[in-house]
């Protein structure tokens, strides 16, 4: 009797997982229940014990406040889990191909848009994380909003992208058109993008920055502004200088901001009743003058040659500091020392001058003595 009711429950129970609705037994869906469940319990596990842990040890290593990454990866890696176990778990049930394709398409898009949520704000959180090494003014903040600005579009255009891909059967001619409306445009601002890739170009590699003395060709100044198209300088006569990018990263720039030390070279000329004796002693007595002086390494100085009206001096020498005005002082300095030195030594500086030779060569006048003829109807 008992052994027959088992049989008979046995055989319920086999009826029902045996049943079918929507071409799936009720076994399948126990299956497709009870995976989707050990998913969730091991995604579950991750969340509370794993992620949070690993979020720790990321906090630990890094001073930047992270109100961004962390706090998505948090709200939307646990989704996009939750829809990987949907989707594994669904192939264990039988289903149209309508049906699957839709519910293929409904799961990649918001597997595509956790993703690109998740991608933004990995790149958000790495270019922080250079803001936290590097130190940054307000022009290179903006600069790297614009970059995360532009790293966000590329990624979400991808995602677009991806997507019509796989509704679209055909979507080689939406690409074709993207492409011949996308070169049209870039021709259209082809000016615009050169100027802003120099300005990322300026931003990364720094020839200059904020507050740096430059010249550039003819010009000169004080990096005043940075911008995405244009840089400003203000000049020493006070009025503002603007360039674009492009032309600053393609010209030769001297910056005098970095500058460790100042090479001099100037020259002077000696007349030439100098005597030899006092000639020898110049190059000694301009070596002292400089050695005397603080912020100053001499490195040579020497007869160079015999010029149209003066004996030249070459003297070479190196200011200790990049600064213009120190260099302007020590300068002047040794110029009134070297006058002050030579007029001891009596001395004196030539200027151009020029003598004339004029040779005296009168010629001689000869008198020839002729008869003087008589008067024509005259008689003698």
């Amino acid at each position: 009797m008992n052994e027959s009711r088992i049989n008979r429950g046995g055989i319920l129970i086999q009826e029902i997982l045996t049943y079918k609705i929507l071409n799936n037994t009720i076994e399948s869906y126990l299956w497709f229940l009870g995976t989707f469940v050990f998913a969730t319990l091991v995604i579950l596990f991750l969340k509370s014990v794993l992620l949070k842990r690993i979020f720790g040890w990321v906090l630990k290593r890094s001073t930047v406040e992270d109100t961004v990454f962390i706090p998505a990866v948090r709200k939307y890696l646990p989704r996009f889990l939750y829809i990987a176990a949907l989707y594994v778990s669904s192939r264990i049930l039988t289903i149209t191909d309508k049906v699957n394709h839709v519910l293929g398409l409904f799961l990649l898009a918001f597997a595509v848009y956790y993703s690109a949520k998740l991608l933004s704000a990995f790149i958000e959180y790495l270019f922080n994380r250079y803001r936290e090494k590097k130190t940054v003014d307000s022009s290179q903040n903006m600069a790297i909003v614009w970059l995360i600005k532009m790293s966000k579009f590329v990624v979400w255009t991808i995602a677009l992208l991806l997507l019509i891909s796989n509704i679209v059967p055909d979507v080689s001619a939406l690409i074709a058109g993207l492409g011949v409306g996308g070169i049209a445009i870039a021709f259209a601002s082809q000016a615009i993008i050169e100027d802003i890739f120099s300005y990322f170009t300026i931003f990364f590699d720094r020839p200059y920055e904020l507050g740096d003395f430059v010249i550039v060709g003819d010009f000169l100044g004080t990096v005043e502004h940075i911008g995405i198209r244009t840089t400003r300088l203000r000049s020493l006569g006070g009025e503002q200088l603007v360039f674009s990018n492009k032309d600053l990263t393609s010209a030769r720039l001297k910056n005098f901001k970095t500058m460790q030390e100042r090479r001099v070279v100037f020259s002077l000329g000696v007349t030439y009743d100098t005597p030899l004796e006092t000639l020898k002693q110049l190059p000694d007595v301009i070596k002292a003058t400089i050695e005397a002086r603080e912020q100053t390494r001499f490195d040579r100085a020497h007869f160079q040659s015999y010029g149209d009206s003066s004996l030249r001096f070459e003297v070479v020498y190196y200011v200790l500091t990049g600064d213009y005005n120190i260099f302007m002082d020590i300068q002047q300095a040794i110029n009134f020392d070297i006058r002050e030195k030579f007029d001891a030594l009596g001395v004196a500086f030539a200027f151009p001058s020029r003598t004339l030779y004029i040779e005296n060569n009168t010629p001689k006048t000869t008198v020839i003595n002729k008869p003087v003829p008589a008067p024509s109807g005259e008689n003698i």
